[in-house]
C-alpha cells in the first residue's frame, strides 16, 4: 500500500471514530418545568445542575419555572415540557383520570409543615374561624396549596372565600395591600415578614391533619415522554437525588439563600421545616387516601380502576437499589 493511501485510511478511522465518538457523547435532553420558585426542597434541581451532577449523567437538562398547579401540568401534558417536580398530587390525580398523558415517577415531598398562611399583624383575624365572608388564598387550581386550603377551610366553618393568587411574590403583594386578607407562603419564603413582626402565622399546613404523611407532591413526567425515555428518566432522578442531598450541606444552604435573596437565617432554619425524610422517593404515600380526598372534594367522579390505578406510578429509580 502506497504511502499516500496509508495516510487517507488512517485518516478516515480518525475521522469514524470522531463521529461515533461525538454520536455517543451527546447529552440526552430532559425539559424540566420546576412547579413554584422558592420552596427549598424544589432547589435540588437547580443544585444538581450547579454541581454538575445531571452532566454527570450526560444530561442536558433545561429548567424554566411556573406557579403550579394546572399551569405547571399543562406543559407536561402537551408535551412541551417533559419532567415537573414538586406538582401538588391532587392535581396530578384529577388530570390523569381525565385521560391526561401523566406518570408519576417519584414522591416529592410528604407533609406540608413548610407551608404557612399569614396576614398583616394588624389585621383582626386572628384564627381560622375568623376567616368568615374573607379571603383564604392558594397558589393555583389543583396545587398542593389549593388542596390545604380546602381542609383548613372545611375544619375553619363558615364561608371561607377561597382565591388563587398564584405563586408567593404576587401572594405577599395582594395581603400586604389589603387586595386578599390572607397570603401563602413556604419556608423560608417571606418569613422576614414574621420575624420583623410586619405579619403573623395565621396557620401552618401541618393543621390539615389529614395530610399528614402523605405525599402532596410529586415528581410527574409525560407518559409518551417516559415510554420514550425510561432510562433518561433514571438518569435524571440520580441526579436530582444528589441535589436533594447537597441541600442538607452548608453550601447548599448558601446557594439556595443566595438564588432567591432569602436571608441566611431564615435559610439555614429551612431544613428543620421541610427534613430529609420527607423528600424520599418510593413510596408515595398515601396514594389511596389522596384519591379519596379528590373524590371527596369533587376533583373526579370516582375510584380509579386498579389497571389504571397501577398505571399512574412508575417509580424509574430509588436510592440505594
Amino acid at each position: 500500500m502506497s504511502s499516500l493511501m496509508r495516510t487517507v485510511g488512517l485518516a478516515c478511522v480518525a475521522l469514524g471514530v470522531g463521529l461515533a465518538g461525538g454520536t455517543a457523547d451527546a447529552a440526552d435532553k430532559v425539559r424540566l418545568v420546576i412547579s413554584q420558585k422558592m420552596p427549598f426542597e424544589l432547589f435540588a434541581p437547580e443544585l444538581a445542575q450547579r454541581e454538575g451532577h445531571f452532566k454527570a449523567e450526560n444530561l442536558d437538562v433545561s429548567m424554566i419555572y411556573a406557579t403550579g398547579g394546572a399551569e405547571t401540568l399543562q406543559a407536561i401534558i402537551t408535551g412541551s415540557q417533559d419532567v415537573t417536580t414538586g406538582n401538588g398530587t391532587l392535581g396530578v390525580i384529577a388530570a390523569y383520570a381525565k385521560g391526561a398523558p401523566l406518570t408519576i415517577i417519584a414522591s416529592s415531598g410528604r407533609g406540608t409543615g413548610d407551608v404557612f398562611w399569614y396576614v398583616p399583624t394588624a389585621s383582626p383575624i386572628k384564627t381560622l374561624k375568623d376567616l368568615d365572608g374573607k379571603e383564604l388564598v392558594f397558589s393555583r387550581p389543583g396545587s398542593t396549596t389549593h388542596l390545604i386550603a380546602q381542609l383548613l377551610a372545611k375544619q375553619a366553618g363558615g364561608n371561607v372565600k377561597l382565591v388563587s393568587v398564584g405563586g408567593m411574590s404576587a401572594s405577599r403583594t395582594q395581603v400586604m395591600s389589603g387586595q386578599v386578607a390572607t397570603g401563602w407562603a413556604a419556608f423560608p419564603a417571606n418569613y422576614e415578614l414574621i420575624r420583623k413582626g410586619e405579619a403573623r402565622i395565621l396557620a401552618k399546613g401541618d393543621e390539615a391533619t389529614a395530610l399528614q404523611g402523605d405525599s402532596i407532591r410529586v415528581v410527574v413526567a409525560n407518559s409518551n415522554w417516559l415510554k420514550a425515555n425510561r432510562d433518561v428518566a433514571a438518569r435524571f432522578m440520580r441526579a436530582h437525588w444528589k441535589g436533594i442531598q447537597g441541600l442538607y450541606t452548608a453550601k447548599g444552604v448558601e446557594q439556595y439563600a443566595k438564588l432567591w435573596d432569602i436571608p441566611l437565617e431564615d435559610a439555614k432554619r429551612a431544613p428543620d421545616f421541610v427534613p430529609m425524610k420527607n423528600l424520599t422517593y418510593n413510596p408515595v404515600g398515601n396514594l389511596d387516601g389522596l384519591i379519596q380526598q379528590a373524590i371527596a372534594l369533587k376533583m373526579i367522579n370516582g375510584p380509579l380502576t386498579p389497571d389504571k390505578r397501577k398505571a399512574m406510578v412508575d417509580i424509574v429509580w430509588e436510592p440505594g437499589k
